[in-house]
């Protein structure tokens, strides 16, 4: 019998330890019944969790009660937990769990590296994972983050399956609602407003290159890992951002857009374009490509 969990609406806690996730988020039992608790374990052994609301109290319930992607978001926090925790501990940054509030929620991730001061001077990248996992999205990007000085944005949602993709008129509207009303909430963040870049693996690079057209915003630049345009050299990419596009060497997909996409972007839209490559197919880049490509971002590649 699931055991009661007294409801609370707070937003968010940034953990220092990562011994426990102590953000708060919605959970939800799998006949649809909602509630707000943070994880504090799970035995993998019994395959039960132990929850607590704002006032401490605690309760337990079986994993497999849980909704399928809050089972599945309890495996992947405390399978990665131990590894994570110890990574944090060398680089000396710091990781909120955080998820947004309104009419929409979603689970996001925020790195702060070791040299951030929230004075506003430092920059920001928000990264899209083209299979929806913010999680995994950061924990493959947060130490070229710490090296490059950025404060590191990943959230879950927004996958290709969120995509609306195309109609006749073309590429139209890609979860646009969602990120407009989750961008405020991360401004909140200490940050240089004239240095927010926008990213992303595949369709992932594809969704950065759409809200820089649709959102007005001063984006600085777009980091698109074995991601390409689509073809759709009508879209109104942000003039004057900085390009990087990060390809493995066997990305045929992607390679053979980056000369049609660079010639838009640059003819076009005034970007200006530089092109990465690392040893792999269409996959996620190498922490020495990540932070090639974020220095040259920064404009740091001359340091």
């Amino acid at each position: 019998m699931k055991k009661a969990i007294l409801l609370s609406l707070i937003t968010s806690l940034q953990i220092g330890s990562l011994a426990a996730n102590t953000a708060v988020r919605e959970w939800q039992y799998l006949d649809g019944k909602k509630f707000q608790a943070l994880v504090l374990d799970w035995n993998s052994e019994t395959d039960v969790v132990t929850l607590a609301n704002d006032a401490g109290e605690k309760s337990e319930v079986k994993r497999m009660e849980l909704s399928l992607s809050d089972q599945a978001y309890v495996r992947q926090w405390f399978t990665h937990r131990e590894k994570l925790d110890a990574k944090l501990t060398e680089m000396g940054g710091g990781l909120e769990f955080k998820q947004t509030t309104g009419k929409y929620t979603i689970d996001y991730y925020v790195y702060k590296p070791s040299s951030y001061v929230a004075d506003g001077s430092a920059p920001m990248m928000i990264l899209f994972s083209s299979s929806g996992t913010g999680y995994r999205m950061m924990l493959r990007h947060f130490e070229a983050a710490e090296k490059a000085g950025l404060v590191l944005v990943t959230a879950d949602y927004f996958s290709n399956h969120t995509f609306d993709f195309y109609n006749k008129k073309g590429l139209r509207k890609v979860s646009e609602d969602h990120f407009r009303e989750m961008l405020p909430q991360l401004e909140v963040i200490s940050h240089d407003p004239s240095r927010v870049y926008l990213g992303g693996d595949s369709g992932g690079a594809l969704r950065a290159y759409f809200y820089s057209a649709v959102i007005e915003r001063p984006w600085a630049g777009i980091y698109a890992n074995g991601g390409w345009l689509a073809r759709d050299y009508t879209m109104q990419c942000r003039e004057g951002m900085r390009v990087a596009m990060v390809n493995g060497h066997k990305d045929h997909g992607a390679i053979a857009f980056t000369k049609p996409d660079t010639d838009y972007l640059s003819e076009k839209r005034g970007c200006e374009v530089a092109l990465f490559s690392f040893e792999g197919g269409h996959q996620l880049a190498t922490t020495d490509a990540q932070l090639e490509a974020f220095e040259w971002l920064l404009g740091k590649e001359g340091e």
